[in-house]
């Protein structure tokens, strides 16, 4: 990704069209998944080193088509705010994160057949079958029309390497400092993500059911935040000022996470958290699209897709040495602090976030 997105996001900038890579790769990602279901019915030792390979291949293929596909926030928010459209797009993914959940699971955990399938391999050809069928219609009638607006890329502007693009877009006003902002909440979110069941079942003493139970309603919470992400940033007049007051009630969210033990505390702070979640991410996507040029949109989102997915070290790192440092209090103490850990990573994002001014006026070249 960071040898291959700067450079394809500047190729899609001087062609002016998003659709070609946002197709190419999207049904690149439905043939591995397709391939990667069929080779786990027949688990030979050569076959787990092809999985292993396609789904390398999958993850490659899927975030590239997330950088062009934030990329068109910019020409399909025309007739309403950016804000508006990013959380329509939000609350869409984490409805369609809620409804695979559920057609997949009566599939996963018993003998019913799919096509042959059965069990976790036909958790990848149903998700295959369900990402193709909900993009081929944007794929198949959404019709890209090029911006008469857009001021043409300079003839001098060249991305010869990754680095001279990275370095090029933190040149312009705000942009590093948000970047590097978006890397630790991002960091602290991909982490609550990743050891949440492990907490709530440590810490909380939780069953399956009632973790089930909290990931919906984090999921659903989520669709209301991404929903409502545009009235809240008008009621808080402004997007940077919106997403600073959610970074901030996150973390107050996430301590609360770390020193509650009430099984219902846990699922409600869990649906805040979704709320916050859906809300904030909704918003980082409208607020760093007009901190980027309009003729930049897609190069501006490569690097956008990279710093996030840098973050999925920086988190699950802290999160072990705080489980290792504090093990000798005890099993349930050392996970809280790792929760707390969390925290401390939200609040320095928001530090991170208001080190430089606010840029006065959108980028335009």
């Amino acid at each position: 990704l960071f040898l291959s997105l700067p450079v394809l996001g500047s190729i899609s900038d001087r062609s002016r069209r998003r659709m070609p890579f946002l197709s190419l790769f999207t049904i690149a990602s439905v043939i591995l998944l397709l391939a990667l279901g069929t080779l786990a019915m027949y688990p030979t030792k050569l076959n787990i080193v092809i999985i292993i390979c396609l789904y390398f291949l999958f993850q490659y293929t899927f975030q590239a088509s997330l950088a062009f596909y934030d990329a068109m926030l910019q020409k399909v928010a025309i007739r309403r705010s950016k804000e508006y459209v990013s959380g329509l797009g939000m609350a869409a993914g984490q409805m369609g994160n809620a409804l695979g959940l559920l057609l997949v699971l009566p599939f996963v955990g018993n003998n019913t057949n799919f096509f042959g399938t059965s069990g976790r391999p036909s958790a990848f050809i149903i998700g295959a079958v369900l990402f193709l069928v909900f993009s081929m219609p944007f794929i198949l009638f959404f019709k890209e029309k090029h911006d008469k607006r857009l001021p043409k890329t300079p003839s001098t502007y060249h991305v010869n390497n990754p680095w001279q693009s990275i370095k090029s877009i933190t040149k312009h006003p705000g942009v590093l400092n948000y970047l590097a902002s978006y890397y630790l909440f991002s960091d602290a979110l991909l982490t609550l993500q990743l050891f949440a069941t492990v907490y709530l079942e440590i810490v909380g003493g939780l069953n399956d059911q009632f973790k089930t139970f909290v990931v919906v309603a984090g999921l659903l919470m989520a669709v209301l935040g991404s929903i409502a992400s545009s009235y809240i940033s008008k009621i808080f007049k402004g997007t940077r000022n919106t997403i600073s007051i959610l970074i901030a009630s996150w973390a107050i969210s996430t301590v609360l996470l770390a020193i509650t033990s009430q099984a219902t505390t846990f699922i409600i702070v869990g649906a805040i958290n979704g709320f916050f979640f859906g809300a904030l991410y909704s918003l980082s996507r409208a607020y760093y699209s007009d901190l980027a040029p309009r003729n930049r949109q897609a190069e501006f989102f490569g690097v956008y897709t990279l710093f996030e997915r840098f973050a999925s070290v920086l988190g699950p790192l802290v999160w072990s040495i705080s489980v290792i440092v504090f093990a000798p209090l005890g099993m349930v103490t050392r996970y809280r602090f790792a929760m707390l850990s969390l925290a401390a990573m939200l609040a320095i994002s928001l530090i991170v976030l208001h080190i430089g001014k606010e840029p006065q006026k959108k980028a335009s070249i």
